[in-house]
């Protein structure tokens, strides 16, 4: 930040000096003599100029500067993310497994994500397209599988400033079918139903 050149009007001299003064950040002197002060955090900081005239009177003013942070941060989301349905049926994808390096000049609050609802997940019927509310994961199911679902990413400021990306997921089931055998059994040939072969191969 640039400070600008105090507007002085003195009876003794058209001449005069000054200093600068900041209540925060960090205050250097050009060699053309202006002031500029870096590294100011977001709020309210005082700027006091001391004037000196050719007569060496004295006087001091100042004013307040406000520093506001009201650009929005970078979203990246990861392109090569999958999505994979567990063994229960399920899978979760958290925001942070979508971020790929967001970032904020003034440091990043919050990430949250949300995802796109095509298909009722009890019933596998195609429904009005709707999103989820924005939280920290999505959940995809069994019914979600072969299709391509758009995942949102919202990232949020210090300064409450936040910006979005988006890219859409398969959804695949990798895993084979558990098959498990009942206990086995022993009948005997008044056991079995009318109509059974006797031959056994002809029954399988």
């Amino acid at each position: 930040y640039i400070v600008p050149s105090p507007v002085v009007e003195d009876g003794c001299s058209p001449e005069f000096g000054y200093t600068v003064s900041s209540s925060n950040g960090a205050l250097s002197q050009l060699p053309d003599g202006t002031y500029v002060i870096n590294d100011l955090p977001t709020g309210a900081h005082t700027i006091t100029y001391r004037v000196q005239d050719a007569c060496g009177r004295r006087n001091d003013c100042e004013y307040v500067l406000v520093v506001e942070d009201q650009t929005g941060p970078v979203a990246i989301c990861d392109d090569e993310l999958n999505v994979s349905i567990g063994g229960g049926g399920y899978a979760q994808v958290s925001a942070e497994d979508i971020d790929e390096g967001s970032w904020d000049a003034c440091g990043v609050a919050e990430l949250e994500v949300r995802r796109a609802i095509f298909i009722d997940s009890l019933t596998c019927d195609t429904v009005p397209e709707y999103f989820t509310d924005w939280s920290d994961i999505v959940t995809f199911g069994c019914c979600d599988v072969g299709n391509y679902v758009r995942i949102e990413l919202r990232v949020t400021d210090e300064a409450g400033n936040s910006n979005i990306c988006w890219q859409e997921v398969l959804v695949e089931d990798k895993l084979a079918p558990h098959c498990q055998a009942p206990e086995s059994v022993n009948l005997s040939c008044t056991d079995l139903p009318l109509g059974f072969p006797f031959n056994l191969g002809e029954a399988f």
